[in-house]
């Protein structure tokens, strides 16, 4: 197969990201790995509570199905 190196990967990358009208990033950005985290974790609540609400477990599934065919 074909060896890459991560100068072509970061060039792969960057052809990808233009493709897709993205911006690239050259350089190490504004954001502290302090800010970056917290942001995610605040995303990451948004999306547990929403996981939560919406769960349903594979027994909980089950029943369901099961009572569906009960009622053919």
């Amino acid at each position: 197969g074909n060896v890459m190196y991560m100068a072509d990967w970061v060039k792969r990358l960057d052809a990808f990201l233009q493709f897709n009208e993205e911006d690239i990033l050259h350089d190490k950005g504004k954001v502290t790995a302090v800010i970056a985290k917290a942001f995610a974790e605040k995303e990451f609540e948004k999306f547990r509570v929403l996981q939560d609400r919406t769960y349903q477990s594979d027994f909980d599934r089950l029943v369901a199905e099961t009572s569906a065919d009960q009622t053919e």
